[in-house]
């Protein structure tokens, strides 16, 4: 599996493209994603089978409704965030722009294994930063796509409505406690590893 990131604005958002044999999966859609990704799909001649979304906060959707319209792509959402998709907004959440309502397909759940172009991601339910966060686990290329659960040296905010510290920091033990040192792709900012971030172990004392 080939990984490509972009990051969208206005925050920075990443946004991941991950390619094989000529199929491809999107993992979040922020800002302008689309015109971001096009010129990797057409290069080398990839089919977008689908977007995976780690939460539905505004920056990581705000593209999701043109990519709909643009590709014949199956949207996976966890039910506790879903609604914020087809309602942009009901979350809570501060916004700095106008999103589009967008559809979801289909719902993940806790050991998932998502089977798509040749690619598995195993999804872990990680809530904190909003209900319905998850994670992303591809263990045949050792990674991990953490959304705005897991960051470097830091995680997602757990100040917004929807959002609990308690939550976070139980997400973030259970992540501790993964056997591989996975590098970790994550929602914003630098990619890192496991092994980089071993202060997750004692969430609970920090958030």
């Amino acid at each position: 599996m080939d990984i490509e990131i972009f990051s969208t604005l206005p925050l920075g958002t990443n946004c991941f493209l991950c390619t094989h044999d000529k199929k491809a999966v999107l993992i979040d859609a922020g800002f302008g994603i689309a015109e971001l990704i096009k010129p990797s799909l057409e290069a080398f001649e990839c089919t977008l089978e689908a977007v995976l979304l780690t939460h539905s906060h505004w920056d990581h959707i705000a593209g999701l409704k043109e990519i709909q319209s643009l590709y014949s792509v199956k949207t996976y959402c966890h039910p506790y965030d879903a609604p914020n998709v087809s309602s942009p907004g009901v979350d809570g959440v501060p916004t700095m722009m106008d999103t589009a309502p967008a559809q979801v397909d289909a719902p993940l759940a806790e050991g998932d294994l998502l089977k798509i172009g040749g690619m598995s991601f195993r999804v872990l339910h990680t809530p904190g930063h909003s209900p319905g966060s998850v994670v992303f686990l591809s263990e045949e290329s050792n990674t991990l796509f953490s959304g705005d659960t897991l960051f470097e040296g830091t995680c997602g905010n757990v100040s917004f409505p929807s959002s609990s510290p308690e939550d976070m920091a139980h997400s973030l033990a259970r992540l501790s406690k993964l056997k591989k040192n996975f590098t970790v792709y994550p929602g914003h900012g630098r990619t890192t590893t496991l092994d980089a971030e071993a202060w997750i172990e004692g969430a609970a004392s920090l958030i």
